[in-house]
């Protein structure tokens, strides 16, 4: 390949959208401008990556993802909702897809992580006090989106300086999520502390070699994801009745559960709800739009048992690929564990759903099926 075309190849221009979109953190303006249009641009650059490239080799994927969205189209006629919250689903496949088929350079990755590394020490030092900027001014970014990006970028950074193998870098695969916890307390994000706090303490404590059989990793993603799945509603049914409130910020937490007694009020309407969902813009939130603050419920309420069943199918489905065998590398185990943090996150928010941290989210499942390519 010419270096013109490779210049404009899909994987170049990959790397071109996840070092653009990563900086858009840092400036409130950039970022509510993308945000306003980043569904449909997203569409277009899969579009584009998808032309660029010349042959698919995760067919029985695709297969999968088409039956999804097909069905994600399909409940349209039984519930509420609307076709802005089927696109952004089938972005959230497609994308995860893309990077999966798109064999990543580590050169490039130096300017991805470098990238990573200026967003993360700018919201380090600008952490303190932002929280009340914030809610002075709300068209600043949200301060639980800055913690977000202060997570992500703090894990990547972690994962990619554990791989040098040096001492110095290894001190700092330590300082800087350190530091991020503690900018990230400066942002009364508890939801995002919680979350890293628990992926380093796994991360950190247990071995690896407890890792390297793979099914290991993928019964503890599954565990991850049905406890998420049931949190609402132990807490709205038991935790809340004892008036437990872990707190550790000046927030409350009664926006939760009261989104959550909508969920499951709507929900439990009539069986259909469950199967289907009742939709994005079903009349029972009170507002056109709510934030369920947890991802398994949005997929349930959007989509239904089915799509839930569906869309976390095709996402173990991929995992599974990743674990299988005895010889997965260490890099692995650290990316799939970078999982667990965006799954404990999905918990109280619904960051693995929202277009513009797609590629936080499914890079490290790129970067770890590449691996396994390596290795095979």
């Amino acid at each position: 390949m010419g270096r013109e075309a490779y210049l404009f190849s899909g994987k170049k221009l990959l790397f071109y959208l996840i070092i653009l979109v990563t900086m858009i953190f840092i400036n409130s303006s950039f970022f509510w401008i993308y945000s306003s249009v980043s569904i449909y641009a997203m569409t277009f650059f899969i579009i584009i990556l998808a032309l660029l490239k010349n042959k698919f080799k995760y067919i029985n994927y695709w297969t999968h993802a088409y039956i999804f969205v097909f069905y994600c189209m399909l409940t349209l006629t039984f519930s509420d909702g609307s076709f802005g919250s089927v696109l952004n689903i089938i972005c959230n496949v497609f994308i995860l897809l893309i990077l999966c088929e798109y064999k990543l350079d580590n050169s490039n990755l130096k300017l991805v992580f470098l990238s990573f590394l200026i967003v993360n020490i700018y919201w380090i030092f600008n952490s303190a006090g932002y929280y009340q900027e914030f809610y002075n001014d709300r068209t600043l970014i949200n301060s639980n989106i800055v913690g977000m990006v202060i997570s992500y970028t703090a894990i990547y950074l972690r994962i990619f300086l554990k791989q040098r193998n040096m001492k110095l870098t290894s001190l700092f695969s330590y300082i800087i999520p350190i530091l991020s916890l503690w900018a990230i307390l400066q942002l009364e994000a508890r939801g995002n502390f919680f979350a890293l706090l628990i992926y380093l303490l796994i991360d950190s404590l247990i071995p690896k070699r407890l890792f390297k059989k793979g099914n290991i990793l993928l019964f503890l993603i599954t565990v991850i994801i049905l406890v998420g799945t049931v949190i609402p509603y132990i807490y709205v049914n038991y935790i809340n009745l004892i008036n437990f409130d872990p707190s550790i910020t000046s927030k409350d937490i009664y926006t939760r559960q009261y989104v959550w007694n909508l969920f499951f009020t709507a929900m439990n309407n009539d069986f259909q709800s469950w199967l289907f969902g009742v939709g994005s813009q079903a009349d029972v939130w009170n507002t056109t739009s709510i934030n369920l603050h947890n991802t398994y419920l949005a997929i349930i309420g959007n989509f239904g048992l089915i799509g839930y069943l569906l869309y976390f199918s095709l996402f173990l489905r991929i995992i599974a690929k990743i674990t299988k065998g005895p010889n997965m590398s260490t890099f692995q185990i650290q990316l799939i564990l970078g999982v667990t943090f965006q799954l404990l996150l999905g918990y109280v928010e619904v960051a693995m759903l929202w277009d513009v941290m797609y590629f936080f989210n499914f890079l490290f499942i790129g970067l770890a099926i590449n691996e396994k390519q390596k290795v095979e």
